[in-house]
């Protein structure tokens, strides 16, 4: 059986495994229209999808990755 301790440790920077850092772009709750885009906030619920959207401009998309809130629920990575 494999134990932590049976490994070495130590500190890595994250471009080790993700290459390209992005952040998204805020869109206020006021602006979504509603569709079928999951829209990611920083919530701790529902895997961060606070509303489903269907807007084009003024919002970056991202597939295949991970979620990092950095306000609200900090830390929380989906």
């Amino acid at each position: 059986m494999l134990h932590l301790t049976d490994r070495e440790w130590g500190a890595f920077p994250l471009t080790e495994i993700f290459p390209i850092i992005q952040r998204g772009k805020r869109l206020k709750t006021a602006d979504h229209s509603i569709g079928r885009v999951p829209y990611v906030s920083s919530s701790a619920i529902n895997n961060g999808v606070a509303n489903f959207v269907a807007n084009k401009k003024g919002v970056r998309k991202f597939d295949k990755c991970l979620t990092i809130a950095n306000i609200g629920s900090i830390g929380k990575t989906f």
